[in-house]
């Protein structure tokens, strides 16, 4: 498996699939909300990593919310929202903040 990642093929394979598979999905969702960010896709798309019904239960848990951000995590840890929330999840959400970030940094 190391080999096979230190291809550049491979690295582009990997890459396009994350981009097919959830970027582009939870990036599109969330931008059909008119106050919608790509930070808020940044979490959505995380989150869709992890499974697509808690992405789009999440998504749909922060349109009635002013943080969406903030909302989308909630539901993603907290059991007691509905959208499959896991509290061994709450160990992944500084790892999501740290992409937004990262992101901020170079936006």
């Amino acid at each position: 498996m190391r080999e096979a990642l230190r291809l550049e093929s491979t690295q582009r394979w990997l890459i396009d699939s994350w981009l097919t598979k959830f970027w582009q999905k939870s990036y599109d969702a969330v931008m059909k909300h008119p106050k919608g960010t790509v930070e808020e896709a940044i979490v959505n798309a995380r989150i869709r990593n992890s499974g697509t019904k808690s992405a789009n239960c999440g998504l749909k848990f922060a349109s009635s919310h002013e943080d969406r951000v903030e909302a989308q995590l909630a539901a993603y840890v907290d059991p007691t929202i509905g959208c499959g929330g896991k509290e061994r999840h709450r160990s992944r959400v500084p790892h999501i903040r740290r992409a937004l970030v990262l992101y901020a940094q170079f936006r």
